[in-house]
């Protein structure tokens, strides 16, 4: 029993060395399995990064709106200013409405506008005073094409203002979250007097009626709110009396036929992000992504394919969240999550082999990329799964060695997301990000890499 025991305990010493001197211990338990012996790692694969300015965004793409549309004029002290505008269709919820019967005399009482809030969408300090002025459409917006954020439509007269702060208009009105704009009067009478054949159909009455413009008419504030332009409730109402009976007609605003926009007009002179901008040598310590049509950061592997021959286990990136002196980080909320794309041989954006899977499968844990907060360390990371990518790369099935990290927006409305959306939901909000870049001393961005070689 004594040699029995002694022969156990140095052959269980003699695997212990024998494991010690493999590559795979350095991986991580949870990456290795028993028969696992070929498995290298390596946290080294050199990047680049810069910061480069936003593009457009698609806002409306045919019978797949957004659900938030975001208003107002942010001054964000790392980002620069924004002016978010709204441009919507107006139709009909009833063909032929009681009120064009020439027999009966009508009494116009008053037209308001009514816009619901998305209170998910609010960003900043938003409980600040505002105005919004509604002006006509000068021509009719066309609900079988895309509109992207960078399009503006033309206006003709204004139809009414209001100054408002949305937290004390939400105790102040019989409805949370609604606000009123009385338009003007005549605007009301103009609508009543229109011949039968424009309540005909939608399109008869936009020939009439082109639409709106929500215009953000004050100087920037701190906060940006948002409106549901989905919500069913929302539109114009038209008070009148018939024959002294009171009534009331609804146009609508919501449906997914009508189109709509949000006009975004970006400023970053005079912004620190300004100087990031396609600058690689300061894209190695800071890096910038913001929400709506705001900046995205682009990264490099120039050397990926020197790691041709290997299979890719698992490809991760790192990257931390870090700030400038200018920020109000407690004001200014970061990004929930980053998206990853890259450039196809068209140069759109679309998304990369990670990201689209997670999108299909609705299981945004296999791109990963969330928000986290380490308590102790008290910095924010981002974690991004790039397995399929960096293959792609290391292979050369994909063209360019390029990502592109954008802010991501988790869709809180169960909608069905449509790819001409990606990156999902980008313009609904003005979340934004300052992170380390790949050369930072303390918490530098870092893609870790689990291969195996390929005899």
């Amino acid at each position: 029993m004594k040699h029995l025991a002694t022969f156990w305990l140095s052959l269980t010493v003699l695997l212990f060395a024998v494991i010690g001197c493999n590559e795979p211990a350095l991986v991580g338990g949870e990456l290795l399995q028993d028969d696992q012996i070929g498995i290298r790692y390596t946290d080294t694969v050199r990047m680049t990064a810069r910061t480069v300015p936003g593009d457009s965004v698609r806002t409306f793409a045919p019978a797949v709106p957004l659900f938030s549309y975001l208003f107002g004029h942010l001054d964000d002290p790392v980002f620069g200013t924004v002016r978010a505008s709204i441009y919507t269709e107006v139709g009909l919820t009833q063909v032929n409405p009681d009120f064009i019967n020439d027999t009966i005399d009508q009494q116009l009482d008053s037209v308001v506008l009514l816009l619901y809030y998305d209170t998910m969408a609010f960003y900043g300090n938003w409980n600040q005073e505002m105005s919004i002025e509604v002006l006509e459409l000068a021509e009719p917006m066309d609900p079988l094409r895309s509109y992207f954020s960078n399009e503006s439509i033309p206006t003709g007269q204004s139809l009414g203002m209001r100054t408002f702060t949305p937290e004390k208009l939400n105790q102040a009105d019989t409805s949370l979250g609604l606000l009123r704009i009385t338009l003007d009067p005549a605007f009301g009478q103009r609508l009543i007097d229109l011949p039968a054949s424009a309540y005909a159909s939608d399109t008869s009455l936009q020939n009439e009626l082109a639409g709106f413009c929500l215009y953000p008419n004050f100087e920037a504030t701190d906060g940006l709110i948002g409106f549901g332009l989905r919500i069913q409730a929302g539109g114009l109402v038209l008070h009148y009396s018939q024959d002294g009976e009171p009534g009331s007609y609804r146009f609508g605003i919501s449906s997914s036929l009508l189109a709509k926009n949000v006009r975004f007009e970006t400023d970053h002179s005079a912004a620190p992000v300004e100087a990031f901008f396609y600058d690689d040598q300061l894209g190695d310590s800071l890096l910038f992504v913001q929400g709506m049509a705001g900046p995205r950061v682009e990264i490099e592997f120039p050397n990926i394919r020197n790691l041709e021959g290997i299979a890719v286990n698992k490809a991760e990136l790192t990257v931390y969240a870090g700030s400038m002196a200018e920020d109000k980080p407690l004001l200014f909320q970061k990004a929930s999550q980053l998206y990853v794309m890259r450039e196809n041989t068209d140069g759109n954006l679309v998304a990369v082999e990670d990201a689209s899977l997670a999108l299909l499968r609705k299981n945004l844990s296999i791109i990963g990329g969330q928000e986290d907060f380490d308590p102790d360390l008290l910095v924010t990371s981002y974690t991004l799964n790039l397995t399929d990518a960096i293959q792609g790369m290391i292979d050369g099935t994909t063209t360019s060695n390029t990502i592109v990290l954008q802010a991501y927006v988790d869709d809180l409305y169960n909608r069905t997301i449509n790819s001409d959306f990606l990156p999902v939901l980008k313009p609904e909000r003005p979340n934004r990000t300052i992170l380390l870049g790949p050369g930072h001393s303390t918490y530098p961005m870092m893609l870790s890499l689990t291969y195996s070689e390929v005899p």
